[in-house]
């Protein structure tokens, strides 16, 4: 089992790691020093689309809230003009000519 473990040599040079895979003996990929891999970009990558999406998920929530409160407030107002007299006719668009 032990032969399954990928290999992981350091250059003496330049610092650079160069993973070996055991069985087909060639090598996986390299890392050169403070270089991130393309794995860690795409990670990287990943949590800020992620953190993107969400803050505009937020915002759009907070949004919706808003524009609720908003909507609720002028049903109150209207259904308290509505209440102060009841015998008076709603307006309507023949009213206006």
């Amino acid at each position: 089992m032990s032969n399954d473990r990928v290999f992981e040599i350091k250059c003496g040079c330049c610092g650079a790691t160069i993973h070996v895979d055991p069985r087909t003996r060639s090598v996986y990929f390299t890392e050169k020093p403070g270089e991130k891999s393309s794995f860690e970009q795409r990670v990287e990558k990943a949590k800020e689309g992620v953190a993107r999406k969400s803050q505009e998920a937020f915002e759009e929530n907070l949004q919706k809230s808003t524009d609720k409160d908003a909507l609720e407030k002028l049903f109150r107002e209207a259904k308290k003009k509505a209440e102060a007299d009841p015998n008076e006719r709603p307006p309507s668009i023949w009213d206006y000519e």
